[in-house]
């Protein structure tokens, strides 16, 4: 497998001859607004409309002028939203044919609005008055066509905090899913269904419990319309930024203490876990910054964040997991800005990730070198991820699957059609575990008499060695 790191990116003439990444909006090119924190903090498919409404502080095409913080691409230009919002939302999404918004955003005149919950009438945002005042980050999310609010509001009579509500538009009320006796929330990051579960990922705080600053504050779950904690493995500097569902899995992007993972890791902090089998753990790979969009397509995992190397590769900000390797993303087109102060250093990043119409696209703060000028912010893959993942496809004779990664009981390993070699398992003390000839298609190997842990599994051919991580539960 690690050959296709190398084959997949040179295997692609559309990249090899052609910009990696293609820039949908022109930098800001004026010298006295180097230092501005210039970023896309989100991006929403409004798939009825079209288009791509971004969120943030930022500035398109070269513009000096303006700060925007809620805009919209329709394919070919950029548009302004009404009532010209000058702090960013929180979250924006379209529900029964409108659209709503919510944050904290300051819109025309008006400037007691701070944190509320907007709806977009007669071409002007209006404040939905019949909703109470929001704080912290919100999140706005469809789940099984309800419209679902990720917020704190204040305590109720009984000194319950709600941390996920439902918006009924037809009658302005809202009713309240989860709440917790004195569980505050500061921001929400992403709402998500797991297992028919649903799972809320942010910056949570349990201090008032008595609670070490160790103990997981990033992610929770409604449990019998409770907020529960999910497991140990944070610590109070830790932020969960993103999560999503990749084969069966729950993945967690964000900055996590490594406190509660002995073993995984000597560094401070780990970027990447997983929850599995009611478990939280790291997964296998670390990263020099932090991750913060995850995004699950075609069986690859998509990973964007603020950092220039995952693993032993150099992904400068995007990279792709497939088969537990990775394949970076990066060109020579972008990298982190290296002339931006730290103070700003924290916005170099790729906040968010989308898959429209068979392209992937990325939203955050990055330079572009050459031909498009610096300080870019949107982008999207020039190679159609059909295309990308063709070659995957055109690269399988010397592939192998394995799976369910995380294992427990059993593995399935599967070849090319009549390829026939030998499958062994490696303990990370380089000691061969198991060993077998394979020639089947499909086969199914037991490992329950192998201890929780990494190991390397790998078959050789006369002319081939694949090799892929496992993790055993």
């Amino acid at each position: 497998m690690k050959n296709l790191l190398y084959i997949l990116l040179s295997s692609l003439p559309a990249v090899a001859n052609a910009q990696l990444w293609l820039p949908l909006d022109e930098g800001v090119s004026c010298d006295e607004q180097v230092t501005f924190s210039n970023a896309i903090t989100d991006m929403y498919y409004d798939q009825s409309l079209n288009r791509i409404d971004i969120m943030g502080i930022f500035r398109y095409n070269g513009e000096c002028e303006e700060n925007r913080g809620l805009a919209f691409w329709d394919g070919e230009n950029w548009n302004n939203y009404p009532s010209a919002c000058i702090i960013p939302p929180s979250s924006i999404i379209a529900f029964q044919d409108e659209k709503y918004v919510c944050g904290g955003i300051v819109c025309g005149e008006t400037t007691d609005s701070y944190n509320n919950f907007y709806k977009l009438e007669d071409n002007n945002w209006s404040i939905i008055s019949e909703f109470p005042d929001l704080s912290g980050g919100t999140k706005l999310r469809i789940i099984n066509n309800r419209l679902l609010l990720g917020c704190r509001l204040d305590p109720d009579e009984n000194g319950e905090v709600p941390l996920l509500v439902e918006y009924f538009p037809a009658s302005g009320n809202y009713s309240v899913l989860a709440k917790n006796e004195g569980f505050s929330m500061v921001k929400m990051t992403e709402i998500l269904v797991y297992n028919d579960t649903i799972f809320l990922s942010g910056k949570f705080d349990n201090l008032i419990f008595g609670q070490p600053d160790n103990l997981l504050h990033n992610i929770v779950k409604i449990s019998d319309s409770t907020v529960a904690q999910v497991a140990h493995g944070m610590n109070g500097n830790s932020n969960a930024y993103s999560m999503c569902v990749h084969r069966d899995t729950l993945f967690i992007g964000g900055i996590f203490g490594s406190e509660n993972f002995p073993g995984f890791t000597t560094e401070q902090y780990v970027f990447l876990i997983y929850y599995y089998n009611g478990e939280l753990k790291p997964y296998p790979i670390q990263a020099n910054g932090y991750v913060t969009t995850l995004l699950s397509n075609n069986d690859i995992l998509y990973v964007g964040g603020w950092f220039t190397q995952l693993g032993e590769v150099q992904c400068n900000g995007i990279g792709a997991l497939i088969n537990s390797e990775i394949v970076s993303l990066n060109s020579a087109q972008m990298t982190i800005a290296p002339d931006i102060p730290p103070t700003v250093a924290y916005m170099e990043s790729v906040n968010k990730l989308l898959v429209i119409d068979d392209h992937l696209y990325m939203a955050g703060r990055f330079e572009y070198i050459g031909e498009d000028g610096p300080y870019g912010n949107i982008a999207k893959l020039s190679t159609p991820l059909s295309e990308f993942s063709k070659v995957i496809e055109d690269k399988s004779e010397w592939e192998m699957k394995l799976y369910p990664n995380p294992a427990e009981e059993f593995i399935t390993l599967e070849i090319p059609l009549g390829a026939q070699g030998t499958f062994q398992i490696i303990n990370n003390l380089g000691q061969l575990v198991r060993q077998e000839k394979i020639s089947q298609v499909k086969t199914d190997i037991s490992i329950s008499n192998l201890t929780s842990g990494a190991y390397h599994c790998v078959f050789r051919t006369p002319n081939n060695t694949i090799s892929e991580r496992m993790i055993i539960q």
